[in-house]
């Protein structure tokens, strides 16, 4: 019998070890939590993927998060210190009225300790005040610049408060200001500090023109999408098929505007022209 430090124990030792992550992967949360119960190897694999996306579905959930989260773990879960060190996702879009009832002491509990947030969705949060939005983003330095993707959707934060909250997100891949009072100054923003955006999404902000969708476009060059549907006084979008974006400007017609310059006198074959095929968002090249 081969003693238990063999290179072949350590091999069947790491093999075990990678299925069993394998099978944590799989399981809901109910089992995970079966799972953690168990023993301590049991905690030190379900835990983690427990506190990794973190989905409150009601307020009372939403505070026992903010009172636990920055708590050390019952059982030592590797470096992690607290439970909010091993957070990656906090969607608070199912969260039952989140409009009214999500305030700025809980949330500034959470992000406190959430240091490794990856991604973030606020929408609909509309009791946060402007300053309050601010300050949960200076909440973490380590938090802003871990945080890729942030939802602020149907939210009523200032301009200036969008504009002081974007620029501690260095890194920020994808970003929604549907239905926000997002401006060409919070465009000019983005563009001097969020330049590694990917996916930008300003639906229905009627305050976006073209002047800082094209300050966006210059400077953020890894940009490959932008919504810009119900945005009146965006209007080049010869521009964006010339710089590679893929954009959409209306979610009910299929077409790309089309340049008036290019148009025939008579308007009577215009329907054989109407359609560009069946996808909302066109990649140009």
């Amino acid at each position: 019998m081969a003693p238990t430090n063999s290179p072949d124990a350590a091999a069947r030792a790491w093999r075990n070890d990678v299925i069993l992550a394998r099978l944590i992967q799989s399981l809901p949360p109910a089992s995970l939590g079966a799972v953690s119960s168990t023993d301590r190897r049991g905690w030190a694999y379900a835990v983690p993927r427990l506190w990794s996306k973190l989905e409150p579905q009601h307020i009372k959930s939403f505070r026992l998060l903010a009172d636990t989260i920055g708590k050390p773990p019952l059982l030592p879960i590797g470096s992690h210190r607290f439970y909010g060190s091993l957070v990656r996702v906090l969607d608070l879009g199912m969260l039952s009225g989140r409009w009214d009832k999500v305030d700025y002491q809980h949330m500034s509990a959470i992000l406190t300790s959430c240091c490794h947030l990856h991604t973030l969705d606020m929408s609909l949060c509309l009791s946060l005040r402007s300053s309050e939005f601010e300050g949960l983003m200076a909440a973490s330095h380590e938090m802003g610049q871990a945080l890729a993707n942030l939802d602020i959707s149907e939210t009523s934060f200032s301009v200036s408060s969008m504009c002081n909250a974007l620029e501690l997100l260095p890194n920020l891949k994808s970003l929604n200001l549907t239905s926000t009072q997002a401006s060409d100054e919070v465009m000019e923003t983005i563009s001097k500090h969020n330049t590694s955006l990917v996916h930008l999404n300003t639906t229905d902000c009627v305050d976006v023109t073209d002047v800082g969708i094209r300050k966006v476009v210059e400077s953020c060059r890894s940009l490959s999408e932008l919504i810009l549907i119900d945005c009146p006084y965006v209007e080049d979008y010869d521009y964006l098929a010339r710089a590679g974006i893929s954009y959409q400007w209306d979610e009910s017609i299929d077409t790309m505007p089309r340049n008036p310059d290019n148009e025939g006198s008579s308007g009577e074959d215009d329907d054989d022209d109407d359609s560009l095929g069946d996808d909302n968002s066109v990649e140009h090249d």
